[in-house]
């Protein structure tokens, strides 16, 4: 099963190949660079679908911050297409979707969910096999 750090390491190598600008931790000390890139994926929701299985679904947020000329709804569009649609992130296939864009103050907010099925860890219960059956049958 994949974690929220596998998440955020795929969608930062993602960002990585399509662009010349940084990831960045949001927690670094060192001042940010001109313009960069911040991913935060701070919750996590899980339904039950069936008796078997579980949906994940993790809110994603990206943050372009202070796109130096660069065309804010270019990279906006340039983001949906690298992530759209589902990923393989290690051995788990997940979807990507409801796509929100935003921009404010000149700075990018593109947000998506990410979702995949897990198996629910049920333990199975041991029960007597039933051996007879009588029926009375009433007319």
């Amino acid at each position: 099963m994949i974690t929220t750090l596998d998440i955020q390491n795929y969608i930062a190598d993602k960002i990585h190949k399509n662009f010349k600008e940084k990831v960045v931790e949001r927690d670094a000390k060192e001042a940010y660079p001109e313009s960069c890139f911040f991913i935060y994926i701070d919750k996590q929701e899980m339904h039950s679908m069936n008796i078997s299985q579980n949906k994940k679904i993790y809110p994603i947020l990206i943050h372009f911050k202070n796109p130096s000329n660069v065309t804010v709804q270019e990279t906006s569009e340039k983001l949906m297409r690298i992530f759209d649609f589902s990923h393989k992130i290690k051995d788990t296939w997940v979807v990507v979707s409801n796509f929100e864009c935003e921009i404010y103050e000149e700075d990018l907010m593109l947000a998506f969910d990410i979702s995949f099925y897990v198996g629910k860890n049920r333990v199975r219960e041991e029960r007597e096999i039933m051996k007879k059956l009588r029926l009375k049958k009433e007319e």
